[in-house]
């Protein structure tokens, strides 16, 4: 007998039906690209610690060696060790204008160094400081001379300062290089403890070349020619150390029958009665101000204050009007 055939069931809906299940699920962890669905909060990253950014080094400030102080630099009984009891010192403050030439103390100061001079009635004692850094030179230790008796030098560079020494005494020389040498050594270390000067980044602005400067006084006086006719011209290692570094500029020249020192010195301010005795205000086109008479060495002088600094004439005549006419073309040309 043949049983009638079952039907099978097919599982195919319920396949189909779990799988459309699967598929919500899934669909619900997977990112959507609808643009108004609500975005996913990120976390925000702390905010730096202010305890923690270092600060920027400030530049030290700008300073002179000893901070200009000569007393700090040579205290009393060294400069009386070297040259006798009684001395008067001639600093930059108390520094006069003499023989035509500019403040050369004033100068060095302007380069981070110092300039110092003790006087005594029969003896003088020079100090000079100034930054290796500026100008460097070959030490030469002490030297002595006996004529004129009494005198040495001393050239030696500690840390970062070139020392500079000239004691004249005029008595017997192996006693004053005996002082020398003693002095020397406690200047040595002054110096170490004071830690030298302190310059500021900024170069020095660059001043007129004397071929400048000439062609600006031909056009007052055509004849004049360059150099000094004769060797009353500053010179030495500390001054040529202060051109060198930028702290001033020298010129000399000869006319038919004058001679002219002229001197361009950045920095100092309007001269005091101290540094220029006796001398009057005079006008002077494009000058803030300037001053005439005769220096502490009675030679006729101009100084006209304007950019950058000092103007300084001699005029070996004294000619007012013409040293003046050489002042103007210089302001007006620099």
């Amino acid at each position: 007998m043949k049983h009638p055939r079952r039907t099978r069931r097919s599982s195919r809906p319920y396949i189909v039906a779990l799988a459309a299940m699967l598929g919500l699920a899934l669909a619900g962890c997977t990112p959507t690209d609808d643009p108004g669905a609500a975005p996913t909060a990120t976390a925000e990253a702390p905010a730096p610690d202010a305890a923690q950014t270092p600060e920027p080094t400030p530049e030290p400030e700008p300073r002179g060696v000893f901070d200009g102080d000569c007393g700090a630099a040579m205290p009393e009984a060294d400069v009386a060790a070297v040259i006798g009891a009684g001395s008067t010192l001639e600093s930059a403050d108390g520094e006069q204008i003499a023989g035509g030439f500019p403040l050369v103390n004033t100068s060095v100061r302007e380069i981070g160094g110092l300039r110092c001079q003790w006087r005594t009635a029969t003896a003088q004692l020079r100090l000079t400081l100034r930054p290796a850094e500026r100008v460097a030179v070959a030490d030469t230790g002490v030297t002595c001379e006996d004529d004129p008796a009494g005198a040495c030098d001393a050239l030696v560079t500690e840390a970062t300062t070139v020392i500079g020494l000239q004691a004249y005494t005029g008595v017997d020389t192996e006693a004053v290089r005996a002082a020398v040498d003693t002095v020397l050594a406690g200047l040595r270390a002054r110096v170490t403890d004071d830690g030298g000067a302190i310059l500021s980044a900024q170069e020095p602005a660059a001043l007129p070349s004397c071929e400048a400067v000439h062609g600006l006084l031909a056009s007052v006086t055509p004849a004049l020619t360059a150099g000094y006719p004769g060797d009353a011209i500053p010179t030495g290692p500390i001054w040529d150390a202060v051109v060198a570094s930028g702290a001033l500029q020298y010129c000399g020249f000869a006319g038919q029958r004058d001679a002219l020192h002229v001197t361009i010195q950045p920095g100092p301010a309007v001269p005091t009665a101290a540094q220029f005795p006796g001398a009057e205000e005079v006008p002077v086109a494009g000058a803030d101000v300037a001053w005439y008479g005769a220096d502490a060495s009675g030679s006729p002088v101009l100084i006209a204050v304007a950019d950058p600094g000092w103007i300084s004439l001699t005029l070996g005549s004294g000619d007012l009007a013409l040293t003046t006419a050489y002042a103007e073309a210089l302001i007006a040309g620099l």
